[in-house]
């Protein structure tokens, strides 16, 4: 079954709309409308600013009841990424972007491109290059949490 990831609501809200796709990926039914604001309360969301690592850390460890583990890894290597989403698991991604930080979803990989939810406004799912990806991953606050099903 093919899964209807979301977007974001507002410009600050990308980490709790991030664990929303995460529980979409675990197969639970949650929608924007029932669980956005109880996700944007656990992440500790500050409109205008979003979420700190902490935070979404700290989100994530009440979640993981749900039948998922998690490893965080501040500045991450492109190589670890890419051997965790090849051998099934997912990977919610925080870099820079041109207004900030920004926090998505990687459910899956190929060889060329990589399925990004919620990296650019609009479109829930975007595949960008391998090159992309490694310039998000390599830049100095890029962090990750490696998503691995129970």
């Amino acid at each position: 079954m093919k899964i209807r990831y979301a977007t974001q609501i507002r410009e600050s809200d990308c980490g709790p709309i991030a664990l929303l796709n995460l529980l979409k990926w675990l197969g639970m039914r949650v929608t924007v409308r029932e669980h956005h604001g109880h996700l944007c309360w656990m992440c500790n969301l500050i409109d205008g600013f979003g979420s700190s690592d902490s935070d979404l850390t700290r989100a994530l460890s009440h979640l993981r009841r749900n039948n998922f583990s998690f490893k965080y890894r501040r500045k991450p290597k492109l190589k670890t990424i890419l051997s965790h989403l090849k051998n099934g698991g997912a990977v919610i991604l925080v870099y820079p972007n041109e207004v900030g930080l920004h926090a998505c979803f990687i459910p899956s990989q190929n060889k060329k491109k990589i399925s990004v939810v919620n990296a650019f406004v609009g479109k829930a799912v975007n595949e960008i290059t391998m090159k992309t990806l490694e310039k998000w991953v390599s830049s100095a606050n890029s962090s990750a949490w490696l998503i691995s099903k129970n």
